[in-house]
């Protein structure tokens, strides 16, 4: 092997255990193999209760859960049920763990062969320093949030398929349209996809007139498509509420998303995206005033549309929940996390093409108080508002879980409505349903340990109780490798 090609899998070996243990020590601190919310309804009582009585269709996978089609996630979950033979969320949680770990490994590598060994160790390092924070714990610590994890994984591979330079008449185009499609049926906001594709094909076949037929037709496809998905997206009156009522509703939710990790300090949201701002400026102008600038860069252009299209997908992606969940202004909920930290990832990504554009001597004494402070509002953001989330936020978790287990346990084993109804704690808001779906023979048969003593644990239940346990030794391990992965390009680039 080449030596860079064996710091590459160093790196993103270390990475994946090094995140993957800090996910696993969550999961086994503060978690629980307890079903928990909206998992009851849409994955316990209308997929895998019918599965296992025979009378589950496909179809019903593609029903919409609220304004959402979670396809993948179904899927999932529900072959991980009738593998071990139990209904165990800790054992989602881990295989979820996986799954993103395994996109930012490959985001990763992406990096490193594209870019350069010096800008993948800066990503590697800004995602063991956030998921150390872990201020995705929602997601992390829910078997349900994978549509999360697809949804970002299928819209970055449906941007690098339909990004590409020779368009339709390339197998890459058709697993670029595919991918967007996959994403529209893991989230409601999965359509986006196209958004962002067909707005820098559409400059790029503007500049490019060698380009313009291809662009066309991706941009005609990416058009139809968002269509269609609008069309038969899932209608949700009951979610009205939650809407934003008004401009202001909007532009304040707006700015707590672009601010994050930090979403208190809407007033650094500038800052926080200020490299793609400047990226995207720069790559306006040049398409403004010549077609030169975009012609002679090739794979550097390429690579810079990549870039832009993807931070538009997440301030498209932004813009969306802020209008769907921008009710009074707030802040944005836990499990939008992961689409603002591609965000960051994309903006580290914008400040190395601009640091790679300055000539040696112009600027250079403001490249690195510039990235200085960039990464200094990141940290103090980012330390902010973990830190209450790990004093108080999941040690509360942790005895909820607790309660919920007791509560339910009681209940199975007593029959005893008054178990599971208030001031009684259960993981379902509404009592009569909980209790129906409980009492449903094909879901009691499959409900995890944790609420029936005397049954035998499955082996993938072990296995995850057990994996779970090792996660600090993981993520110890993983860090070493990191280290030296970091000692060895630093050697190589002196």
């Amino acid at each position: 092997m080449k030596p860079d090609r064996r710091t590459c899998l160093l790196l993103c070996a270390g990475l994946f255990a090094a995140i993957l243990g800090v996910k696993a020590f969550l999961i086994h601190r503060y978690g629980s193999d307890l079903p928990f919310w909206d998992q009851w309804a849409r994955e316990g009582e209308m997929t895998i209760a019918p599965a296992r009585e025979g009378t589950l269709r496909w179809t019903d996978l593609l029903a919409p859960h609220s304004e959402h089609r979670i396809v993948p996630t179904l899927a999932l979950n529900l072959a991980l049920e009738q593998w071990s033979g139990q209904w165990d969320a800790r054992v989602e949680c881990l295989v979820n763990a996986g799954l993103h770990t395994a996109l930012m490994v490959l985001l990763t590598a992406y990096v490193f062969r594209v870019y350069s060994p010096r800008a993948a160790l800066g990503v590697a390092w800004i995602q063991l320093a956030l998921s150390a924070a872990a201020l995705d714990w929602e997601n992390t610590l829910s078997g349900f949030q994978s549509c999360f994890y697809f949804l970002i994984g299928f819209s970055l591979v449906a941007l690098w398929g339909l990004l590409g330079p020779r368009g339709a008449g390339s197998p890459r185009w058709w697993v670029g349209l595919l991918a967007g499609g996959c994403a529209a049926l893991s989230l409601g906001s999965g359509l986006l996809c196209f958004g962002a594709a067909a707005g820098v094909v559409a400059v790029r076949g503007w500049v490019r007139p060698g380009q313009r037929w291809r662009s066309a037709v991706t941009v005609l496809a990416c058009v139809a498509a968002l269509l269609a998905c609008w069309l038969t997206r899932g209608i949700a009156p009951w979610d009205d509420a939650v809407k934003a009522k008004s401009l202001g509703d909007f532009g304040a939710y707006l700015m707590h998303c672009l601010a994050w990790p930090a979403p208190g300090w809407a007033a650094v949201a500038a800052c926080a995206w200020l490299p793609w701002l400047i990226l995207a400026a720069r790559w306006g102008w040049s398409a403004l005033s010549s077609t030169r600038f975009l012609m002679r860069q090739g794979q550097a252009n390429l690579r810079q549309e990549l870039l832009l299209a993807a931070g538009l997908w997440v301030l498209l992606q932004i813009a969306a929940v802020s209008h769907y969940r921008g009710a009074g202004g707030g802040y944005p909920a836990v499990r939008y996390a992961d689409i603002f930290f591609v965000g960051v990832l994309v903006n580290f990504l914008a400040w190395y093409e601009w640091w790679s554009a300055l000539s040696p001597t112009r600027w250079a004494s403001a490249r690195v108080p510039a990235l200085l402070l960039w990464l200094s509002l990141l940290t103090v953001g980012a330390v902010t508002a973990s830190v209450p989330a790990w004093r108080g936020t999941f040690p509360s978790m942790a005895g909820r879980s607790r309660v919920y287990e007791q509560n339910v346990t009681l209940y199975l084993q007593t029959g005893d409505v008054a178990q599971i109804e208030p001031p009684h704690q259960v993981p379902f808001p509404l009592v009569d349903w909980f209790k129906r779906m409980l009492d449903r023979p094909s879901l009691r048969a499959v409900l995890p340990v944790s609420v029936r003593p005397g049954v035998a644990e499955s082996l993938a239940s072990a296995w995850a109780r057990r994996a779970a346990a090792g996660g600090e030794v993981l993520a110890a391990a993983g860090l070493l490798m990191v280290l030296g992965a970091s000692a060895l390009t630093c050697r190589r680039s002196e």
